[in-house]
């Protein structure tokens, strides 16, 4: 199911307001428009951006719709090294 961007946008307003305050250059991508790849461990993630579950599909919406903003997510985890990026 596909929402709306704005939807999507309100949705996250919270994580990505977390994300702009961790790292400037996710801050700036944000602002400008332009594209940014940011890598981060799926515990330092939990740690700005808490889940229900600290899972990486979990964070699947979010890495999704960063994607429609040009802005990679890649969440590295532990548990899974060959699969880091959030389809």
């Amino acid at each position: 199911m596909v929402h709306d961007i704005n939807v999507e946008e309100r949705l996250f307003c919270a994580d990505i307001q977390a994300l702009c305050n961790y790292d400037d250059g996710f801050n700036e991508a944000w602002e400008s428009g332009a594209t940014y790849q940011l890598v981060v461990n799926l515990s330092d993630l939990y740690t700005i951006c808490p889940r229900k579950y600290q899972r990486t599909l979990m964070y699947g919406r979010l890495v999704r719709f960063l994607k429609t903003k040009n802005i990679t997510l890649t969440v590295v985890s532990q548990k899974n090294k060959l699969k880091n990026e959030l389809l």
